[in-house]
């Protein structure tokens, strides 16, 4: 097995995926009475960084046998899995979960073998104690499951989806079993220095003492900014309980999130006093080497914080702000949206406050339908939709002005 995934260790284009096949399974590895798991460790590094994933994977007797007794008689390569077998085609189907911000989950549906086409089903998912299919956030027959993780009981929650065969108009059903239990407890967020100066002072954070039945927690750094939306520091957050970061806001408002596995989460202050950086590089030069949309909202929000203008917004950060919005919404990642709603909302908050040109004005108004066509998996978050009122809401009052000026 360690020859086997040597071959991955080296950087390259094609190695994101391990693929084992069969016949090296085989040999590596004895069939299991029942079932057996597998456990992987995945490590990523870069730089002094480096982040450890661990995945389990469960080995069922039934699928070894199938394999067995058909592994002389049939190519492999060309089965046909509805044809070829009488077992459930759900034994061939995963469910994992996934974990989308503070507050939603999202149930990733995936084939086990790349010859089942998951495009040929339909979807249909019940959670038993929802009340109304309004908590399928993003729909009851999608492909992916995407629910309120507040919406979910304590204890086991079962998802039960249901398969549909297009063509034969076959049915499976396969259930996931999601378990929720109580939030990371019993620790603290320590800073060290206590005082320093914003984008220049390293800060050293330690998370101690937190007890949870994940073996694997993930650590925030967020501050809350003047739109009380939640910024994280931490470029998505570290697993090791220590953390060094020199990109902080003014101010003494810092929070440490604590997430499990299964993304319940805890948050705590952390008492530190960072001041304004009166040797500050320009704008331009700190965002110079950063591609991230998010870490260049992030970088300009903390920015801000450093500057004290009567007249309003920079002009840089506000012309910057609009010119890398308008490029984002050309080309737009869905998920990488979804991720970044708040950031992104905040951002377009602050710039539609001040006083903007009509050209500016007209190229906010399209930023915002162009939000208006995806936000329907966050219609059942009103702190969401406020953000879009408030937005709207200023850009006809600049729309106003701009007209009692002519």
């Amino acid at each position: 097995m360690k020859s086997l995934c040597q071959s991955y260790s080296i950087p390259n284009s094609e190695n994101k995926i391990i693929e084992i096949k069969y016949i090296q399974y085989s040999l590596l590895i004895k069939p299991p009475e029942d079932y057996v798991y597998l456990v992987f460790i995945l490590k990523i590094s870069k730089d002094t960084r480096s982040a450890t994933k661990e995945i389990s994977i469960k080995i069922n007797k039934k699928l070894l046998n199938n394999l067995e007794s058909i592994n002389d008689k049939i190519d492999i390569n060309s089965l046909n899995f509805e044809k070829n077998f009488k077992d459930d085609i759900s034994d061939y189907i995963m469910i994992e979960q996934i974990i989308l911000g503070n507050e939603n989950l999202q149930f990733q549906v995936t084939a086990l073998d790349s010859k089942i086409n998951l495009d040929k089903f339909k979807y249909s998912r019940n959670i038993r104690h929802f009340i109304s299919d309004n908590q399928y956030l993003n729909g009851i027959n999608e492909i992916y499951l995407r629910v309120k993780q507040s919406d979910l009981l304590k204890g086991v929650n079962k998802i039960i989806l249901k398969l549909t065969n297009h063509t034969t108009g076959k049915y499976y059903f396969k259930t996931f079993d999601y378990e929720k239990g109580l939030p990371p407890n019993g620790g603290d967020c320590r800073v060290e220095p206590n005082i320093g100066y914003s984008l220049q002072t390293n800060f050293y954070f330690s998370a101690n003492n937190w007890n949870s039945r994940s073996k694997i927690l993930m650590y925030k750094i967020k501050f809350q900014n003047k739109n009380n939306i939640l910024f994280d520091l931490s470029n998505g957050g570290f697993s090791k309980n220590n953390f060094k970061i020199d990109n902080l806001p003014v101010g003494n408002k810092l929070i440490l999130e604590v997430i499990d596995i299964q993304g319940y989460s805890t948050i705590v202050p952390c008492e530190v006093n960072i001041k304004k950086n009166k040797n500050l590089s320009s704008l331009d030069s700190l965002l110079d080497n950063i591609v991230d949309i998010s870490e260049k909202l992030l970088i300009m929000e903390i920015y801000q914080t450093n500057l004290y203008n009567p007249n309003g917004l920079d002009e840089q950060i506000k012309n910057n702000s609009i010119i890398m919005l308008d490029n984002y919404f050309e080309n737009l990642n869905l998920d990488d949206f979804y991720l970044n709603y708040d950031k992104i909302l905040s951002t377009l908050i602050t710039i539609t406050f001040e006083k903007l040109l009509k050209e500016n004005i007209l190229k906010l108004y399209k930023i915002l339908n162009q939000i208006m066509k995806y936000i329907y998996p966050l219609m059942n978050d009103l702190n969401k939709i406020e953000y879009l009122f408030k937005i709207l809401d200023n850009l006809n009052k600049n729309a106003g002005f701009q007209l009692q000026s002519m």
